[in-house]
Order: structure tokens, then sequence, then C-alpha cells
């Protein structure tokens, strides 16, 4: 949903070369403390599963 393959990471190991520290999956999001940090646009994909809490 928000993580993707790495295509850079792919095409090595296709060209059968080392990927060394490239990433096998790009991540497009980050979670600061209590917070989840997302691109413009992505809390549409998560919207029909989030539960609001009222206090």
């Amino acid at each position: 949903m928000l993580s993707l393959p790495n295509p850079a990471y792919w095409k090595l190991v296709r060209l059968r070369k080392r990927p060394g520290a490239e990433p096998q999956t790009l991540y497009f999001f980050r979670q600061q403390e209590r917070e989840l940090v997302l691109p413009r646009g992505a809390i549409h994909l998560l919207a029909p599963g989030l539960r609001t809490r009222r206090a």
C-alpha cells in the first residue's frame, strides 16, 4: 500500500550484481513518536480502515 519494491535493487539482482546498501523495498511513510507521517493524498488509501478515538 505505502511501500513498493525498489526497482534499482531488483535491477542489480537481475544483473547478478551485489545490491549492497540498496534497500529491497521503498517505504513512503515515517513514524515519529505517536504520529504517522504520510505523503500528500495517502490518507485516502488508509481512511477506510481508520477508526477515530474521541477523548
